[in-house]
């Protein structure tokens, strides 16, 4: 497994990306700083799409990923029972850019979950991949753009 994280995200980029496209099927795994705003937003089976939607939606804008872990497996070719996987683990962490500071919330029994699979909070915050969503990249580049138009 392979750690990608700002340091090293460009060079592996292409790989990832032939990991991909050469891949059979992919397995995503995602780690979050909290799993449920209160217990009423639980997600139950019983939910229509549009309770299930408020409920994720919710959680997605209180905790975020700080982990994402992508498995690409390709079948063998010398072995029609074995597979052959390329596995990496993106830290990740939002960074303040311009005027966009992101908030974000931790729930303490996750931190309590991270910790006890050694989770590296320090690759986190100080390695981590600098993202944003597509609305934040959006008022990004519009004040990149006013500030070019100057």
């Amino acid at each position: 497994m392979v750690d990608v994280v700002c340091d090293n995200f460009t060079a592996l980029l292409p790989r990832i990306e032939q990991c991909i496209r050469e891949c059979d099927f992919v397995a995503v795994d995602t780690e979050f700083t909290g799993l449920h705003a209160t217990s009423e937003d639980e997600v139950s089976l019983f939910d229509t799409m549009e309770q299930r939607y408020g409920k994720l939606k919710k959680f997605a804008e209180k905790f975020i990923i700080c982990q994402l872990g992508l498995a690409m497996f390709t079948n063998d070719a010398k072995s029609t029972y074995k597979y052959v996987a390329h596995s990496f683990n993106f830290y990740v962490c939002p960074r303040p850019k311009g005027n966009m500071d992101v908030r974000f919330s931790f729930q303490a029994s996750n931190v309590d979950f991270l910790c006890d699979h050694n989770f590296n909070f320090n690759k986190m915050f100080y390695e981590g991949v600098h993202y944003l969503s597509s609305r934040q990249e959006k008022l990004v580049r519009a004040e990149d753009e006013s500030l070019d138009d100057k």
